[in-house]
């Protein structure tokens, strides 16, 4: 049992990692590149790109969401500092995973998707919140 519970953190951390790393890197480098290009080809590497990271960012939640469960059901704990903990991060991430989602919607227009890159330092900033709150709950008993 303790081999699955390795398994199962060791995929929700990688898709943390990858989920939010990836809109890190999306605020930070990418977005920034774009500025170098004229506007036609910022709007062809936007739509481009929007659509391999759509499926990358949904899949990584989608894994997030189902460790996650497992993680929670194995190591489910009874003390009121440790569930209030684990309700925050839950908040966070339900808020990191909605902004994700509206930032990665199909059928957006390039515009559209260089308007909204406006909230990519939000999501970030709830997405590395997330990850705070469960290295906070991994020490608590």
């Amino acid at each position: 049992m303790e081999f699955l519970t390795i398994i199962n953190r060791f995929f929700h951390i990688l898709s943390a990692i990858i989920g939010v790393g990836g809109l890190f890197v999306l605020w930070r480098l990418v977005f920034p590149a774009l500025e170098l290009l004229e506007q036609d080809q910022q709007e062809t590497v936007v739509v481009g790109f929007s659509k391999i990271w759509r499926i990358v960012l949904w899949h990584a939640f989608a894994l997030l969401l189902v460790t996650g469960a497992i993680g929670a059901i194995i190591g489910w704990k009874s003390s009121v500092t440790w569930q209030m903990l684990f309700g925050i991060k839950m908040l966070l991430a339900v808020v990191v995973t909605g902004l994700g989602v509206y930032l990665t919607l199909p059928g957006l227009s390039a515009g559209d998707q260089l308007e909204r890159r406006k909230l990519y330092p939000i999501a970030v900033l709830v997405g590395f919140g997330v990850v705070a709150a469960g290295a906070v709950l991994r020490f608590q008993s």
